[in-house]
């Protein structure tokens, strides 16, 4: 894993406080064409009454599919629930005209009771999962928990326990119904990925995005860990990831990494003045991870000091600040904005909801990655002014400013070419 730490500023004012971005890029190592881990994957599926139809016939598409993509070494169980959960296929080596047999069987049924799914998944993961494999379930759902537990704090604890079995969890979300902050909860939790689909036909792009991931997965557990120098300066973590506070140091669980894939963090250090010219130590960078590239399991570690320079005001104006860093910074803002504009506009106040989403335009304009972004932004314009906020509007929201933090495609969008995801940042 390659590491490296990038400033907006490198030099600032030496007798004012004042604060600077911190990005610090994870460049994975390439995955290896052969000898990859196998995969245990369980797939749980909502097939509560209002995943009747259009959505639970894409789901099973997508499992059908998932089954043609698992070689010889991998094994899938299927999960289904409603008011109750049920393993119609347990975890092991399935033909793909069985997995066929099993998905024709499946109907829409009751309510949800998604901690049950999880928990019959995880049952069988611990039961049949194999010490040398990627263990991962998958929750497919269109709503929101409403039997069994119900409370967010319990079920997010429940799926983080399952990390101690190194099973992880990934949550897509389809339609209006489901609970998005639940669902990426769940997620953050249980270190895989949450996504949301606007409608049901991106479903085999999502778990073929699943797949893809597992089955090129060179570093695990990543932790990246900024210590503040107690003497110049705190840190406020910007990127959206599971994080901790202790003694002034953040600790960020940023989860696994890809081969060749590039995971950013984005904080921003607040600098004490620095009292006199010269070069000073504001923060250090430990990046821990698990390599599992050689067929096992090497623990990995580093530290990068972060160092900045303090000039006199008129020296520190004349140094050109990084332009990556910055779009990276004003991206984010621009997608926060856009969020808090949705929010204040279900609570009515359309002046303040207007007025954060021309802060988000206005970002959103000045670069061509966003481009795809600005027409979100038009349509939650027109929203607005009609005074109808749909669910879907901040629920694309929502995934977007977790998509943007992480520079992973979280959102699925009618209209979008299933078959072409846009990953973010790309401004070709």
């Amino acid at each position: 894993m390659k590491a490296r730490t990038r400033l907006d500023r490198n030099v600032v004012a030496v007798d004012v406080d004042g604060t600077v971005h911190l990005l610090i890029e994870l460049q994975a190592p390439p995955a290896a064409a052969t000898n990859r881990r196998p995969i245990d994957v369980t797939v749980v599926i909502d097939r509560s009454g209002s995943m009747s139809g259009g959505k639970l016939r894409s789901v099973l598409r997508a499992v059908a599919q998932l089954a043609r993509l698992l070689t010889a070494d991998d094994r899938l169980g299927i999960v289904t629930f409603d008011d109750e959960a049920q393993m119609v296929l347990p975890l092991g080596t399935h033909g793909v005209d069985e997995v066929n047999h099993v998905l024709a069987g499946i109907r829409s049924g009751g309510s949800t009771n998604l901690s049950g799914g999880w928990l019959c998944g995880y049952d069988e993961m611990v039961q049949k999962g194999r010490t040398d494999a990627s263990k991962r379930i998958v929750v497919l759902t269109d709503g929101d928990a409403n039997v069994g537990i119900v409370d967010p704090a319990l079920l997010t604890g429940i799926v983080g326990g399952g990390r101690t079995r190194e099973i992880t969890t990934s949550v897509i979300g389809f339609g209006d119904g489901f609970n998005e902050e639940l669902c990426a909860g769940l997620a953050d939790a249980g270190g895989g990925e949450d996504y949301f689909c606007e409608g049901p036909d991106h479903a085999p792009t999502v778990f073929r995005k699943e797949f893809e991931g597992l089955a090129s997965v060179v570093a695990q557990n990543i932790v990246v860990e900024i210590a503040p120098d107690p003497r110049t300066g705190s840190v406020e973590l910007l990127s959206k990831y599971p994080s901790t506070c202790v003694d002034g140091a953040v600790r960020v669980d940023v989860g696994d990494a890809f081969g060749d894939e590039v995971r950013s963090v984005l904080a921003q250090i607040n600098v004490a003045a620095i009292g006199e010219p010269g070069t000073v130590k504001v923060a250090d960078v430990q990046i821990r991870w698990a390599d599992v590239t050689g067929g096992g399991v090497a623990m990995h570690s580093t530290t990068i000091p972060v160092e900045i320079g303090a000039a006199t005001g008129a020296d520190a104006d004349r140094v050109a600040p990084d332009a990556g860093v910055v779009e990276q910074v004003e991206i984010l803002l621009a997608v926060r904005a856009r969020r808090d504009a949705l929010e204040l506009a279900k609570k009515g106040d359309t002046d303040g909801a207007r007025a954060r989403l021309s802060e988000a335009k206005r970002i959103a304009m000045r670069y061509p990655a966003m481009r795809e972004e600005l027409d979100e932004i038009e349509r939650d314009e027109w929203e607005i002014d009609s005074g109808r906020i749909s669910a879907s509007r901040t629920k694309n929201s929502y995934a977007s400013e977790r998509e943007w933090s992480r520079n992973r495609k979280k959102r699925f969008l009618a209209g979008e070419d299933p078959d072409l995801p846009r990953d973010p940042g790309d401004a070709s």
